[in-house]
């Protein structure tokens, strides 16, 4: 790939990785568990994909997140993407990010109360591990 290709926007590398797996709106749609106007507004740029949706795609399309970004030439996949237990992670995060403001707070009190129930630590604990591995709250 030449630098002009690496300075395309994520939207036209999501549309090229999508069509590389032969992959429909619709069929991509089902399999990353989004409506087809949700990856069609992704594709054409009205909407970015939060960074849980942007990992899921990626493993989806067999790619990685930084060939979509544009950070690299490569689209070869991620290997630290690949691992089952990651992938139902991305899953799950995505679905978090679809909820609304008040099922967020509901998810985030109901996780809290778990590891605590668990004796994972307090709420500061899991907080504290997510803002070291850069994940955003």
């Amino acid at each position: 790939m030449t630098s002009k290709d690496r300075m395309k926007p994520i939207p036209a590398r999501l549309t090229e990785a999508r069509k590389r797996m032969g992959l429909s709106t619709g069929k991509a749609a089902v399999r990353l568990h989004l409506t087809r106007a949700g990856i069609s507004q992704y594709e054409t740029g009205k909407s970015t994909p939060a960074w849980p949706i942007l990992k899921m795609i990626a493993l989806t399309y067999n790619t990685s997140v930084e060939w979509l970004c544009g950070k690299t030439d490569d689209p070869a996949p991620d290997q630290l993407l690949m691992d089952t237990d990651d992938k139902q992670a991305i899953q799950l995060l995505a679905y978090f990010e679809r909820l609304d403001a008040q099922d967020k707070a509901l998810v985030e009190r109901l996780t809290i109360r778990l590891l605590e129930d668990m004796g994972g630590g307090s709420e500061n604990d899991v907080f504290d591990t997510m803002e070291k591995e850069g994940e955003p709250l």
